[in-house]
Protein backbone atom coordinates (compact mmCIF):
# COMPACT_ATOMS: atom_id res chain seq x y z
CA UNK A 1 0.00 0.00 0.00
CA UNK A 2 0.96 3.63 -0.33
CA UNK A 3 0.04 6.88 1.41
CA UNK A 4 1.35 10.43 1.23
CA UNK A 5 1.60 13.46 3.47
CA UNK A 6 2.96 16.98 3.12
CA UNK A 7 6.46 18.00 4.13
CA UNK A 8 9.90 16.48 4.43
CA UNK A 9 10.36 13.22 6.30
CA UNK A 10 11.50 13.83 9.88
CA UNK A 11 11.22 10.54 11.78
CA UNK A 12 8.85 7.64 12.46
CA UNK A 13 7.84 5.11 15.10
CA UNK A 14 6.28 1.66 14.92
CA UNK A 15 4.12 0.36 17.79
CA UNK A 16 1.51 -2.41 18.11
CA UNK A 17 1.03 -2.81 14.37
CA UNK A 18 0.80 0.91 13.58
CA UNK A 19 3.29 3.16 11.84
CA UNK A 20 3.47 6.80 12.97
CA UNK A 21 5.16 9.09 10.45
CA UNK A 22 6.42 12.61 11.21
CA UNK A 23 7.15 15.22 8.57
CA UNK A 24 7.96 18.93 8.66
CA UNK A 25 5.89 21.12 6.36
CA UNK A 26 6.87 24.74 5.72
CA UNK A 27 4.07 26.88 4.23
CA UNK A 28 4.76 28.94 1.13
CA UNK A 29 4.42 32.48 2.44
CA UNK A 30 4.11 33.96 -1.07
CA UNK A 31 1.17 31.81 -2.19
CA UNK A 32 -2.31 33.09 -2.97
CA UNK A 33 -5.44 32.45 -0.90
CA UNK A 34 -6.65 29.76 -3.31
CA UNK A 35 -3.41 27.74 -3.30
CA UNK A 36 -4.45 25.75 -0.25
CA UNK A 37 -1.84 22.93 -0.57
CA UNK A 38 0.85 25.60 -0.31
CA UNK A 39 -0.08 26.61 3.23
CA UNK A 40 -2.25 23.80 4.65
CA UNK A 41 -0.64 20.33 5.01
CA UNK A 42 -2.26 17.38 3.23
CA UNK A 43 -2.60 13.70 4.16
CA UNK A 44 -3.84 11.05 1.70
CA UNK A 45 -4.62 13.72 -0.86
CA UNK A 46 -6.86 15.79 1.43
CA UNK A 47 -6.20 18.90 3.47
CA UNK A 48 -5.92 18.03 7.16
CA UNK A 49 -9.21 19.00 8.80
CA UNK A 50 -9.28 22.25 10.74
CA UNK A 51 -10.12 20.47 14.02
CA UNK A 52 -6.98 18.36 13.58
CA UNK A 53 -4.68 21.38 13.21
CA UNK A 54 -3.16 22.43 16.53
CA UNK A 55 -2.24 26.08 17.01
CA UNK A 56 -0.59 26.24 20.44
CA UNK A 57 -0.32 29.53 22.25
CA UNK A 58 2.93 31.25 21.36
CA UNK A 59 4.37 34.25 19.61
CA UNK A 60 5.32 32.61 16.34
CA UNK A 61 5.61 29.47 14.27
CA UNK A 62 7.15 28.86 10.87
CA UNK A 63 6.28 25.25 10.07
CA UNK A 64 3.96 22.36 10.86
CA UNK A 65 4.91 19.04 12.42
CA UNK A 66 2.62 16.63 10.54
CA UNK A 67 1.90 13.32 12.30
CA UNK A 68 -0.02 10.47 10.67
CA UNK A 69 -0.88 6.90 11.67
CA UNK A 70 -1.15 3.90 9.34
CA UNK A 71 -2.09 0.30 10.17
CA UNK A 72 0.17 -2.30 8.56
CA UNK A 73 -2.93 -4.37 7.75
CA UNK A 74 -4.34 -1.43 5.73
CA UNK A 75 -1.25 0.39 4.44
CA UNK A 76 -3.12 2.37 1.79
CA UNK A 77 -5.02 4.66 4.17
CA UNK A 78 -4.19 7.05 7.00
CA UNK A 79 -6.22 6.34 10.13
CA UNK A 80 -5.63 9.67 11.85
CA UNK A 81 -3.53 12.77 11.44
CA UNK A 82 -2.49 15.89 13.31
CA UNK A 83 -0.64 19.04 12.22
CA UNK A 84 0.97 21.17 14.92
CA UNK A 85 2.31 24.65 14.27
CA UNK A 86 5.87 24.88 15.63
CA UNK A 87 8.99 26.98 15.45
CA UNK A 88 11.51 24.32 14.36
CA UNK A 89 10.06 21.83 16.84
CA UNK A 90 11.68 18.49 17.63
CA UNK A 91 10.10 15.37 19.08
CA UNK A 92 10.58 12.75 21.78
CA UNK A 93 8.33 9.68 21.75
CA UNK A 94 7.69 7.49 24.79
CA UNK A 95 5.75 4.22 24.89
CA UNK A 96 2.40 6.02 24.73
CA UNK A 97 2.96 9.74 24.17
CA UNK A 98 4.52 12.12 21.67
CA UNK A 99 6.23 15.27 22.94
CA UNK A 100 6.97 18.12 20.54
CA UNK A 101 9.40 20.61 22.08
CA UNK A 102 11.05 23.77 20.85
CA UNK A 103 13.42 26.38 22.20
CA UNK A 104 12.01 29.89 22.56
CA UNK A 105 14.31 32.86 23.04
CA UNK A 106 12.77 35.88 24.74
CA UNK A 107 14.04 39.46 24.67
CA UNK A 108 12.79 42.51 26.57
CA UNK A 109 13.83 45.99 27.63
CA UNK A 110 13.40 46.93 31.28
CA UNK A 111 12.16 50.28 32.58
CA UNK A 112 15.75 51.46 32.95
CA UNK A 113 16.32 50.62 29.25
CA UNK A 114 18.53 47.64 30.01
CA UNK A 115 18.29 44.75 27.58
CA UNK A 116 17.23 41.34 28.99
CA UNK A 117 17.47 37.91 27.41
CA UNK A 118 16.31 34.48 28.55
CA UNK A 119 15.38 31.16 27.00
CA UNK A 120 12.65 28.64 27.65
CA UNK A 121 11.24 25.42 26.18
CA UNK A 122 7.67 24.91 25.00
CA UNK A 123 6.44 21.31 25.29
CA UNK A 124 3.29 19.88 23.66
CA UNK A 125 1.97 16.40 24.42
CA UNK A 126 -0.01 14.13 22.07
CA UNK A 127 -1.07 10.64 23.13
CA UNK A 128 -1.16 7.75 20.67
CA UNK A 129 -2.85 4.35 20.85
CA UNK A 130 -3.95 1.93 18.12
CA UNK A 131 -3.46 4.58 15.48
CA UNK A 132 -5.43 7.30 17.26
CA UNK A 133 -3.79 10.64 18.07
CA UNK A 134 -5.10 12.92 20.81
CA UNK A 135 -3.84 16.33 21.95
CA UNK A 136 -3.35 16.27 25.73
CA UNK A 137 -1.55 19.28 27.20
CA UNK A 138 1.13 21.93 26.76
CA UNK A 139 3.57 23.71 29.04
CA UNK A 140 6.52 26.08 29.04
CA UNK A 141 9.58 25.55 31.25
CA UNK A 142 12.72 27.67 31.72
CA UNK A 143 15.89 26.76 29.86
CA UNK A 144 16.65 24.64 26.80
CA UNK A 145 17.20 20.94 26.12
CA UNK A 146 20.64 20.04 24.78
CA UNK A 147 19.25 16.96 22.99
CA UNK A 148 16.47 14.36 23.11
CA UNK A 149 18.52 12.52 25.77
CA UNK A 150 17.59 15.36 28.15
CA UNK A 151 13.88 14.49 28.16
CA UNK A 152 12.28 11.26 29.36
CA UNK A 153 8.90 9.88 30.45
CA UNK A 154 8.86 7.50 33.43
CA UNK A 155 5.88 6.23 35.42
CA UNK A 156 3.65 8.89 33.90
CA UNK A 157 5.99 11.78 34.69
CA UNK A 158 8.00 13.78 32.17
CA UNK A 159 11.53 14.48 33.37
CA UNK A 160 13.79 17.12 31.84
CA UNK A 161 17.27 18.46 32.49
CA UNK A 162 17.86 21.92 31.05
CA UNK A 163 20.41 24.70 30.82
CA UNK A 164 19.00 28.09 31.81
CA UNK A 165 20.68 31.07 30.16
CA UNK A 166 19.53 34.48 31.41
CA UNK A 167 21.49 37.55 30.33
CA UNK A 168 24.52 35.29 29.76
CA UNK A 169 24.34 33.97 33.34
CA UNK A 170 24.07 30.19 33.03
CA UNK A 171 22.73 27.62 35.50
CA UNK A 172 21.14 24.18 35.13
CA UNK A 173 17.92 22.67 36.39
CA UNK A 174 15.80 19.52 36.63
CA UNK A 175 12.03 19.81 36.08
CA UNK A 176 9.49 17.02 36.60
CA UNK A 177 6.03 17.44 35.03
CA UNK A 178 2.93 15.35 35.71
CA UNK A 179 0.64 13.76 33.10
CA UNK A 180 -1.02 17.14 32.45
CA UNK A 181 2.39 18.83 32.13
CA UNK A 182 1.93 20.65 35.42
CA UNK A 183 5.10 21.29 37.42
CA UNK A 184 5.50 18.50 39.97
CA UNK A 185 9.07 18.92 41.23
CA UNK A 186 12.23 20.81 40.43
CA UNK A 187 15.87 21.48 41.30
CA UNK A 188 17.28 24.80 40.14
CA UNK A 189 20.54 26.76 40.25
CA UNK A 190 22.95 23.87 39.65
CA UNK A 191 26.46 24.18 38.16
CA UNK A 192 26.66 27.94 37.72
CA UNK A 193 28.41 29.16 34.54
CA UNK A 194 28.31 25.66 33.04
CA UNK A 195 26.00 23.92 30.58
CA UNK A 196 24.66 20.40 30.18
CA UNK A 197 26.45 18.51 27.43
CA UNK A 198 25.19 14.95 28.00
CA UNK A 199 22.42 13.19 29.89
CA UNK A 200 20.93 9.74 30.38
CA UNK A 201 17.83 8.53 32.24
CA UNK A 202 18.03 5.03 33.69
CA UNK A 203 15.00 3.96 35.74
CA UNK A 204 14.39 6.37 38.59
CA UNK A 205 17.78 8.03 38.17
CA UNK A 206 18.98 10.79 35.87
CA UNK A 207 22.67 11.23 35.06
CA UNK A 208 24.02 14.33 33.36
CA UNK A 209 27.34 16.06 32.88
CA UNK A 210 28.05 19.77 32.68
CA UNK A 211 31.05 21.70 31.45
CA UNK A 212 32.41 25.24 31.45
CA UNK A 213 33.42 26.35 27.98
CA UNK A 214 36.50 28.41 27.26
CA UNK A 215 37.51 29.89 23.93
CA UNK A 216 41.16 29.16 23.10
CA UNK A 217 43.00 31.39 20.65
CA UNK A 218 45.98 30.02 18.73
CA UNK A 219 48.52 31.58 16.40
CA UNK A 220 50.31 29.27 13.96
CA UNK A 221 53.56 29.98 12.15
CA UNK A 222 53.37 28.70 8.56
CA UNK A 223 56.48 30.18 6.98
CA UNK A 224 57.57 26.56 6.41
CA UNK A 225 54.48 24.93 4.81
CA UNK A 226 55.76 21.45 5.68
CA UNK A 227 56.27 22.23 9.34
CA UNK A 228 53.60 24.57 10.72
CA UNK A 229 54.12 25.37 14.41
CA UNK A 230 51.98 26.84 17.15
CA UNK A 231 53.87 29.90 18.34
CA UNK A 232 51.26 31.36 20.69
CA UNK A 233 48.10 30.40 22.53
CA UNK A 234 45.68 31.97 24.97
CA UNK A 235 42.53 30.93 26.87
Amino acid sequence: GETEQSGSYYTSRFADGYLYVFSQFTPNMSCSRNEIPEYIPYASGKAIAEDQILLPSGKQGNQYMVITAVAVTEPDQIISSKAMLTDNGQCYVSGSNIYIYENQNEYSIRGDWKFEYYNRTAIRKISYSKGQLEAVAQAVIPGYLDSSFCIDEHKGYLRTVVTVDTNNETTNAVYVLDENLEMNGKIEGMAEDERIYSARFLGDTAYFGTCRETDPLFSVERSDPKNPEINGQLK
